[in-house]
């Protein structure tokens, strides 16, 4: 049997097939020559057996260990029934169908379909895709392919990264591959171990804070405040405080403080007790050459009130309302029980003098004057402009006015009344008990003397220039330039222009210009 093929060109089947070396070709009428390739078991009906290299023609199926081609052949491929195929060099332009392939070198497929296990010791897709793929196992030992659908949702996840934020503040959002920095506080400080992958947070030695809230024991070395710190429980510190800045107490006292030195340089604080017995106490020193008692009540209803511009008010219940005026003399009970206000100086007397209990020195009502008022003596007044008041219950009412003495009253401007006298003219002068100067320019000098002696009830003004001068003397005189001296001269005389000289000289006399 011939086993010896060649490969020609068959026109009706459109393929190289196997025939005799001794048939005759016809010869091709196009291109290179074809790898004859078709190998059809399940189609063709005969079988070649081959030992080594073997040509197969059509319709020979080929058993056999090993079929070579040519390498510049191309062949068309329906179906392989044998086990193995092996060829240096081939294209295929149909499909082909084996139960193993084995593919050396390079292999280039068209459409490989593969209903098994496909073994590759890697594969050279030529910037292809693999399409189709089913989704692999995602597991921590997984060698599965993973499709572009896993990916693209992890793709997503990875997308939405972090959100930071702090406390209850905006989110911040933070991307894979972004770096989260944390960094030391005001007070705090951050170290991060690279051993453990771990973070530790902690205080610095030095704290400086706004606000602390504590329910607790607070304890600390050293604790610094620099605006302000509220305590609503028990503060307790057993060393040095420091405030620089002041404490405020809302009102609230400090007890149980030691004893503070009391000299020249001291800057501690004082006990209560140690104000009470430097002013009160037995062996009290207050303030040299200067010593107060006082037996009134509490300080916030009789206190002593300066409220003049650089006015001084000393004693229970003295008042100094006018500017640079000064009012000393506590108030309380008079002899009788009643009640007595302290020194005063009003407010329209600036620069006025009260001295004594109840003294009053300045106008009591507004445009009244009293400037320069000076009222010394219990119960004494001067309310004119610059006049004095001196004595117990004295009273100097007019501008100028002076009142010495007890009881002592000059209503007159420019008058004086000196004792238990009343100069009650413009220009007066009354000395003696009970003496009057009624009318302007008037004298009456002695007890009792120009008693009754008045203005015109009709005509104020009128009378005037009255002289009296003894005890008793010009009383109840009617007229005007009268002159009476001696014990009762010129008493009950009418008239203007007489002259009473002597004891009872003129009384009772009438007519103008009489001289007794």
């Amino acid at each position: 049997m011939n086993k010896i093929y060649k490969s020609i060109w068959n026109e009706q089947t459109g393929t190289y097939v196997a025939v005799s070396e001794n048939t005759k070709a016809k010869g091709k009428r196009s291109s290179s020559a074809l790898l004859a390739s078709a190998i059809l078991a399940a189609v063709l009906g005969t079988t070649a057996h081959a030992q080594e290299t073997i040509t197969v023609g059509v319709g020979d199926p080929v058993v056999g260990t090993k079929i070579v081609f040519k390498d510049e052949t191309e062949a068309t491929t329906t179906t392989l029934s044998n086990t193995g195929l092996t060829t240096s060099t081939g294209a295929f332009s149909g499909a082909v169908s084996a139960e193993s392939l084995n593919v050396t070198n390079v292999a280039n497929v068209g459409l490989l379909t593969v209903t098994g296990t496909t073994n590759l010791k890697g594969a050279n897709l030529g910037g292809e895709k693999i399409t189709n793929l089913a989704n692999g196992t995602i597991g921590v030992n997984s060698t599965d392919a993973v499709t572009g659908g896993q990916l693209h949702s992890v793709q997503e996840q990875v997308n939405k990264g972090l959100q930071v934020r702090a406390n209850e503040g905006t989110a911040d959002p933070l991307t894979l591959g972004e770096t989260l920095t944390l960094a030391d506080g005001n007070n705090t400080t951050v170290e991060y171990n690279a051993d453990n992958n771990t973070f530790k947070t902690d205080l610095k030695q030095d704290i400086s804070l706004t606000s602390v809230t504590a329910s607790s024991l607070v304890k600390a070395g050293s604790l610094e405040v620099a605006n302000q710190a509220i305590v609503d429980g028990t503060l307790g510190v057993s060393g040095l405080t420091t405030l620089s800045g002041g404490a405020k107490l809302n009102d609230q006292k400090i007890t149980d403080l030691g004893v503070g030195v009391i000299a020249e340089d001291s800057k501690d604080a004082v006990t209560g007790g140690q104000i009470h017995n430097l002013f009160f106490g037995e062996e009290a020193e207050g303030i040299k050459y200067f010593r107060a008692n006082s037996t009134a009540g509490t300080p916030v209803d009789d206190d002593a009130q300066a409220i003049g511009d650089d006015s001084v008010a000393i004693g229970p219940d003295a008042k100094a309302e006018g500017n640079y005026s000064f009012a000393a003399g506590g108030g309380g009970k008079d002899e009788n029980g009643d009640s007595v206000a302290g020194a005063t100086t009003t407010e329209e007397g600036v620069g006025a003098i009260a001295l004594g209990q109840g003294a009053v020195a300045g106008g009591s009502e507004v445009g009244a004057g009293g400037a320069g008022a000076i009222s010394i003596g219990r119960m004494s007044m001067a309310s004119g402009t610059s006049s004095v008041a001196l004595g117990d219950d004295a009273k100097a009412q007019a501008a100028n006015a002076a009142a010495l003495g007890a009881s002592a009253l000059a209503s007159g401007a420019n008058s004086i009344a000196i004792g238990d006298s009343v100069a009650a003219g413009g220009n007066s002068f009354a000395a003696g008990t009970g003496a009057t100067a009624a009318t302007n320019d008037s004298i009456a000098l002695g007890t009792s003397a120009g008693d009754g002696t008045d203005e015109e009830v009709n005509d104020p003004g009128q009378r005037h220039s009255f002289i009296a001068i003894g005890k008793n003397a010009g009383q109840n005189m009617d007229g005007n330039e009268m002159i009476a001296i001696g014990v009762g001269a010129g008493s009950n005389s009418s008239q203007s222009q007489q002259v009473s000289i002597g004891t009872s000289a003129g009384t009772f006399l009438n007519g103008e210009r009489n001289v007794s």
